[in-house]
C-alpha cells in the first residue's frame, strides 16, 4: 500500500526516476562513509584518513608523519 501512495506521488509531482535513483545512491554512498568513520573512531583511530593512524603521537598526526 505504501509502495503504491509513493508512486502516486512520485508521477504527480513530476519527479523523474533518474533523480530518484541518483539521490539513493548518494545516500548509500553517504550512509557508508559514515559508518566506515564510526567504526574506526570505535577502534580508537585518532585521524581517520591518515597514513600515520593509529601510531600518531601525543603531539598529533604531523609530527608522526615527520619520523616516518
Amino acid at each position: 500500500m505504501q509502495y503504491k501512495l509513493f508512486a502516486v506521488w512520485v508521477i504527480r509531482k513530476g519527479v523523474a526516476m533518474e533523480n530518484l535513483f541518483i539521490i539513493g545512491i548518494l545516500v548509500i554512498l553517504v550512509g557508508a562513509a559514515v559508518l566506515y568513520m564510526r567504526k574506526e573512531k570505535k577502534k580508537g583511530t585518532r585521524c581517520i584518513g591518515c597514513p600515520a593512524a593509529g601510531h600518531c603521537l601525543a603531539n598529533g598526526c604531523k609530527k608522526a608523519k615527520e619520523n616516518c
